[in-house]
């Protein structure tokens, strides 16, 4: 017997057309699931959650995060592993906070979605759905994953990357997932809550010719972090002003992190000198997290913690497979 524990949000794959565009559809994706999928199982039984109302996913917010993970915890004594239904515009960050928020987690959480309605003939719905469920049964891949597209990703290391085509997710940096192991605990589900008014984090993108007024209101506001996206292997234009803006931030007590622009992102600022004088004022490496997987952890680590040096220690270990070893 399997115990399966289903939390549908709403998004793309259950909508149904209107004349004013795709708009959600209460209840159609439940009935189609039991007809097509669940009931060609022997030994399922399915607890089916929607969300009233379903939402595009555009629309997600911090707090329901922190819904979705309290009905995990509440939930997966009583269930095997659990499926999410979720719209892919924001899916990525859903499962990037998730892998950071469900601390002890020992089932699987398998998240999927689809870039068509399931009531359209050309649906990739039904394929994401049987494999995300297949994965569920098998019970290999413990914690948050993702599944779209024929691909199975860490929920810590995976982003959009097509905003139409069926391939709409990768896993920037691919490994050999099967081969990293972190320890499982068999307690209960500890949460790590976010509290969206503690994690105020600013985003600053380098580009030819910038700018530097908008970083040096970021330096002096009410925000926690900053993110910067750098060139390359984290590298960044030397200037007077740059260096004074960094500075005042991190006086300030605010964690400064360095992202890669790159979708393959691999931070080393000792490789080269324009990456080497951010490490000497005390900017962070993202190494190879993806942008939603920086965000989310960030998020995570400032709503549990004030202090500044243990938010920069934490951040940079591994909690999972967030940062796997970029290719050579």
């Amino acid at each position: 017997m399997h115990h399966l524990l289903v939390i549908n949000t709403g998004g793309t794959i259950g909508m149904k057309p209107s004349d004013r565009g795709l708009v959600p559809a209460p209840n159609f994706l439940e009935h189609y699931c039991h007809t097509h999928l669940f009931q060609t199982i022997v030994g399922l039984t399915v607890s089916w959650f929607e969300w009233s109302p379903l939402i595009d996913s555009s629309q997600i917010h911090p707090h329901q995060w922190n819904k979705i993970a309290q009905v995990i915890a509440d939930q997966i004594d009583q269930h095997d592993s659990v499926l999410i239904i979720h719209g892919t515009d924001t899916l990525a960050y859903t499962a990037s906070a998730l892998s950071f928020m469900l601390k002890g987690l020992h089932k699987p959480v398998i998240i999927t979605g689809s870039m068509r309605s399931i009531q359209e003939s050309n649906s990739d719905g039904p394929s994401n759905l049987k494999l995300a469920l297949s994965t569920c049964l098998s019970r290999k891949h413990v914690g948050v994953w993702v599944c779209f597209h024929h691909g199975i990703f860490p929920g810590s290391h995976v982003t959009k990357i097509d905003a139409v085509g069926a391939q709409a997710f990768s896993a920037p940096i691919p490994s050999d997932y099967a081969d990293l192991h972190f320890p499982l605990s068999t307690d209960p589900v500890d949460i790590q809550w976010i509290d969206a008014e503690k994690c105020a984090i600013d985003v600053f993108t380098f580009y030819p010719g910038c700018t530097l007024d908008s970083l040096g209101y970021m330096s002096t506001n009410n925000s926690r972090a900053i993110i910067l996206r750098s060139f390359g292997s984290g590298n960044v234009p030397e200037s007077g002003e740059l260096t004074h803006h960094l500075r005042t931030a991190l006086a300030a007590g605010k964690i400064v992190v360095n992202l890669s622009q790159c979708l393959a992102s691999s931070v080393d600022m000792e490789r080269y000198q324009a990456g080497g004088h951010l490490l000497k004022l005390g900017v962070v490496s993202a190494y190879t997290m993806t942008f939603e997987a920086t965000l989310t952890k960030l998020m995570v680590l400032l709503s549990q913690n004030a202090d500044h040096d243990i938010v920069v220690r934490k951040f940079g270990e591994t909690w999972g497979y967030e940062m796997p070893q970029p290719q050579k």
